[in-house]
């Protein structure tokens, strides 16, 4: 773009400059459990799960373990969660006992990935029968 005076003088032009600003390398979310072992033993449950955070719902970020019959938690559980500080991948240990007063059957286990306000960003389901008694 030119600028041109009174009298039909040039003055001065303007190139417009475009910068685009660099693409991230990858938008996709991820929030996954890559891989997990679950140990039982009496009425104590410890979980060891391999987990990929990308840092979407804000951090720190807490991994838990539930305890469900029928797709629906148990109550009468006390999980001890494992804080994730940084996004990225990692190893959590979660350790999980009954503190109920009767004998109660389970038939899957749910390792969750919840943000601080107690929202579920990532779940994985495990078939996993077991008999808690107090």
């Amino acid at each position: 773009v030119w600028f041109v005076a009174e009298g039909g003088n040039y003055i001065g032009w303007l190139s417009p400059k475009i910068t685009l600003a660099p693409q991230p390398l990858h938008t996709a979310r991820t929030n996954v459990f890559t891989g997990y072992s679950v140990q039982q033993e009496g009425n104590t449950l410890q979980a060891t799960v391999d987990y990929t955070y990308d840092g979407s719902a804000g951090l720190p970020v807490l991994v838990e373990v539930g305890v469900l019959q029928g797709g629906l938690p148990l109550s009468g559980f006390t999980c001890v969660p494992f804080t994730v500080m940084t996004a990225g991948s990692g190893k959590a240990s979660v350790s999980l006992t009954y503190t109920g007063r009767k004998k109660v059957s389970s038939d899957q286990i749910e390792i969750g990935l919840y943000d601080m306000l107690g929202n579920k960003i990532a779940s994985k389901t495990i078939n996993m029968n077991i008999t808690w008694s107090p």
